[in-house]
């Protein structure tokens, strides 16, 4: 599985870095709202934006579910030269984030300023209970007017519908040859995908690799009214990272929301 491989997914993941800029902008406004606050990341990986985040300065946490993964992403803060204690990472789950600030090791009553969830990760929780959790597990993580922010895939009806015993050309950054298989459920939501993928020039370790993984499906109205219903405010919605508005031409949706002062 990719997620238990850091090596191989950095080869897919390190070469987008257009997101970067908008996950650094969107925690510096929430520390500047939360004064000596801090920004989690869910879903954090081996580090690609946690690492960054921390580099400008900003107090951020890294929590994701692969323990490979948190390995991976500590190597990454230690080469980039960043102290041990920012970032910090921890092993633990989206949907259990209760059990994860009670047990993570960093200095008592620090408000939460942000959360974000970078690169569709949110996608992963496939059940409503899941989604439902997390939202929830957000919401009492955050200080009293401290942000989501979030991306997921914009479905698009036309890529849900082709044929499932297809092979399609993906475009996973250079050097990478790929192909891609899906198959979707429109009951549960779910896209059930497959690669196939290789390195270009790296015969040894390079592939050919199968990765298969489930991503549900958010439409902009549902995870509207999901937000809400945990209690969310949304302030924000794009279809890119420079903020282009979002549209049905658009690939990504890219949420803001907050949890409002005074809200228990």
């Amino acid at each position: 599985m990719l997620y238990e491989n850091p090596r191989g997914y950095d080869h897919i993941h390190d070469s987008f870095a257009e997101d970067i800029p908008f996950w650094i902008e969107v925690s510096r406004r929430a520390i500047a709202d939360v004064p000596g606050g801090t920004v989690w990341e869910l879903g954090c990986g081996s580090g690609r934006v946690t690492v960054p985040v921390a580099l400008a300065g900003i107090p951020v946490v890294g929590v994701d579910a692969q323990p490979e993964m948190i390995d991976a992403a500590g190597k990454r803060a230690a080469a980039a030269g960043l102290d041990v204690g920012n970032p910090c990472f921890h092993v633990g789950s989206m949907e259990a984030l209760p059990e994860v600030a009670t047990q993570r090791q960093t200095p008592e009553g620090t408000p939460v300023a942000a959360a974000i969830i970078p690169l569709h990760s949110l996608s992963h929780l496939l059940e409503p209970a899941a989604v439902g959790a997390c939202l929830q597990g957000i919401f009492r993580l955050l200080a009293p007017g401290g942000v989501l922010a979030l991306a997921v895939h914009l479905p698009d009806l036309e890529t849900l519908q082709r044929d499932p015993a297809a092979l399609f050309p993906l475009d996973l950054g250079p050097g990478i040859l790929a192909h891609e298989q899906s198959r979707y459920d429109a009951v549960t939501q779910i896209l059930h995908c497959r690669w196939w993928w290789e390195v270009d020039g790296e015969p040894e370790e390079g592939g050919p690799h199968l990765h298969q993984f489930d991503l549900r499906m958010f439409f902009p109205r549902e995870l509207e009214t999901l937000l809400t219903c945990a209690g969310f405010v949304v302030e924000e919605r794009w279809g890119w990272y420079d903020r282009t508005p979002l549209t049905s031409a658009r690939g990504t949706q890219i949420v803001v929301a907050r949890r409002p002062l005074g809200r228990p």
